[in-house]
């Protein structure tokens, strides 16, 4: 059985995080070792949520896991509170990342080009490191533009042609070492028919959109959900692609049951409906 050490917080509701790192990956027959880097009561959407930190404890598991002689098939990170928890995950990729394992990084920065409030430079600095460290990279359009050096609301290009070649040539800019995916997210275009949402796979062989017809509004752990999908896919021998096409299907149909029985979005997707599509 293939393994992943998901690095990630955990949340009450808002289905996201480890919530769909362990779901995802567990659908798709792979082990899940979680790391939770953080506990909410709900995610951050929600203005009520409480919240404790569990960087403290990052090392405990880095060091357990050394002693035990743990390896990886993989190693997935997400969501990072801030430059001291950074680094300790930066640690514990390093301890772990060896040949044969592939590290997945989410450089979860900012969301439609807008920064988090937990985002600095000294944060930005640390998952720019990791970024280089990555075998996959998914940011969504507007952290491509940041670990690129350019802020999207001066440098992206207005056109959809414009802007998906752009793209094409900052996500090229961070393939530093040969086999490396960048799989950007959350591209919006339109054609006759309304909105798309597209995905750009970008590799030193190829470059192609795969873009799909949105059904709903945004839901919380889109990214995290893709993510997993993604790796899981590859792990499971699928070529980036379509492990890339498989993610995006799932989460279009996931958002489809949500939208149709009027969820709320903080709350997430209705992708338990649709684990089935990873089966293989």
């Amino acid at each position: 059985m293939k393994t992943v050490a998901a690095i990630n917080d955990i949340c009450g509701f808002g289905k996201c995080s480890l919530v769909a790192d362990i779901s995802v990956l567990g659908a798709m027959g792979i082990q899940v070792c979680p790391l939770p880097t953080g506990i909410y009561t709900a995610q951050t959407v929600y203005p009520q949520h409480k919240n404790k930190s569990n960087t403290d404890m990052i090392d405990a598991f880095t060091e357990n896991w050394a002693e035990m002689g743990a390896s990886f098939d993989g190693i997935i990170t997400g969501f990072l509170l801030d430059p001291v928890q950074a680094r300790k995950v930066q640690h514990f990729v390093k301890t772990f990342h060896k040949s044969g394992t592939l590290l997945l990084v989410d450089p979860v920065m900012g969301d439609e080009g807008v920064t988090y409030a937990n985002y600095s430079g000294e944060l930005h600095e640390i998952i720019a490191q990791l970024a280089e460290e990555a075998d996959i990279l998914t940011p969504n359009l507007g952290e491509l533009f940041l670990l690129a050096g350019e802020t999207i609301e001066r440098s992206a290009p207005e056109q959809d042609e414009e802007m998906v070649a752009h793209a094409a040539r900052l996500a090229k800019t961070l393939l530093n070492k040969p086999g490396k995916i960048v799989a950007v997210t959350g591209i919006r275009l339109q054609d006759a028919e309304g909105e798309l949402l597209g995905n750009l796979l970008v590799t030193q062989e190829q470059t192609e959109l795969y873009a799909i017809r949105p059904c709903g509004g945004y839901f919380s752990g889109t990214g995290d959900l893709f993510a997993a999908a993604l790796l899981g896919g590859i792990l499971k021998g699928k070529k980036p692609f379509d492990a890339l096409t498989l993610a995006a299907d799932f989460l279009k149909e996931a958002a489809r049951s949500a939208t149709e029985r009027g969820a709320d979005p903080r709350g997430g997707s209705d992708f338990e409906q649709h684990l089935h599509m990873l089966v293989e």
